[in-house]
């Protein structure tokens, strides 16, 4: 049975862990090195030959135990790939002595779970977990920092912090081959990012109201992580308000598709508090397209503090359409070079060196 030094825990397979996967396999010595998804092997990400030997996947959280246990008492280091928000902190719970050896990989959502608390005895129990589990963690990497802030305040952590970011699973060599497109008749504005509560649609459509009937359309992504009837709410009010320039994507699109719809996008509105839409932002700055934000959230305080042109989403009541599709080509431009210099497949590498490879110092 082989020993493996770094264990990496992702809750389950999907593009982004798989993208990063691919990266280290391409940088870096991935020897040592275990990758854990908690779902059966649907076959739907492909991998290296030599990479998909150091992958295993774990159905149940019995074969959690009883497969993966002791491996984990061996590891030097346990990476976990968004912290858990159910049952599975159980475990961490019990075998606190393990939590000296984790490094907690945020993914946005993860952190903000106090957030989402709901008024059931199950959504407590799992946050009392998380408090008490949290502060025992002696390592904490995030993109953005604001959200480690936010762990640090709420639950009082002393983890050290260290930046290290997903790579966000686009062709940029095909964002390259395709020119920014606008229609200079009708203008296209991206509303948020999924069919999650957190983008609270209706209240950036409801302030959008009075350009119903002006030559604009409003690209809804609800595709994604569709919550209860979220979606279907969010369609039956966008209808009802803007009739026919209200179009939802309700249906994923391939890689390609979807960066041929990005490059058509004329502005993007993200109106979520937490970071979330990072998958829509980076390629959207890559393609020198203008991004609101709202300014009290983490994501705008990043981009701002790494020099990126970003407008805030808490002004657009009080902006009339011309002013929201108005932008500086030049500092557009930069922000495409910031991006191109910050989300490259060698920095994401670079940054995850130190969680992968054995003898890094």
């Amino acid at each position: 049975m082989a020993n493996y030094r770094n264990i990496h825990l992702f809750t389950q397979e999907s593009t982004y862990a798989t993208a990063l996967i691919n990266v280290w396999a391409e940088h870096l010595d991935l020897k040592g090195n275990l990758i854990v998804f908690r779902n059966k092997n649907t076959h739907q990400f492909s991998y290296a030959h030599e990479t998909a030997k150091q992958i295993l996947y774990i159905k149940n959280y019995l074969s959690f135990i009883f497969i993966l246990f002791i491996k984990l008492i061996k590891a030097e280091k346990i990476i976990i790939h968004f912290l858990p928000i159910g049952p599975s902190l159980l475990f961490w719970y019990i075998f606190p002595g393990l939590l000296k050896k984790v490094t907690w990989s945020v993914w946005g959502g993860d952190v903000y779970n106090f957030m989402n608390v709901h008024n059931t005895w199950k959504s407590r129990f799992y946050e009392k977990l998380r408090q008490n589990i949290i502060p025992k963690i002696p390592h904490i990497t995030a993109i953005i920092k604001e959200d480690f802030e936010v762990v640090k305040n709420y639950y009082g952590t002393r983890a050290d912090y260290q930046y290290a970011f997903y790579y966000i699973p686009l062709n940029y060599s095909y964002l390259n081959t395709i020119a920014p497109k606008s229609n200079d008749s009708i203008k296209k504005i991206l509303i948020g990012n999924s069919a999650v509560a957190s983008n609270k649609h209706v209240e950036i459509l409801t302030q959008l109201q009075k350009f119903a009937g002006k030559p604009v359309q409003l690209i809804v992504p609800l595709s994604y992580g569709n919550e209860g009837s979220y979606a279907d709410s969010v369609i039956e009010y966008g209808k009802k308000t803007f009739g026919e320039q209200f179009i939802p994507l309700t249906k994923m699109l391939s890689p390609k598709d979807y960066s041929d719809l990005l490059a058509e996008i004329d502005v993007a509105i993200m109106n979520q508090v937490r970071s979330q839409g990072l998958g829509n932002v980076l390629p959207l700055l890559y393609l020198k397209k203008k991004v609101y934000l709202r300014s009290d959230s983490t994501s705008y305080k990043y981009f701002k503090r790494i020099n990126c042109k970003i407008y805030d989403t808490l002004q657009i009541k009080n902006q009339s359409l011309t002013q929201i599709l108005d932008y500086s080509k030049k500092e557009h431009e930069q922000n495409h070079f910031i991006i191109t210099q910050e989300m490259s497949k060698e920095k994401c590498a670079e940054v995850w060196k130190p969680f992968v490879e054995l003898n890094y110092n």
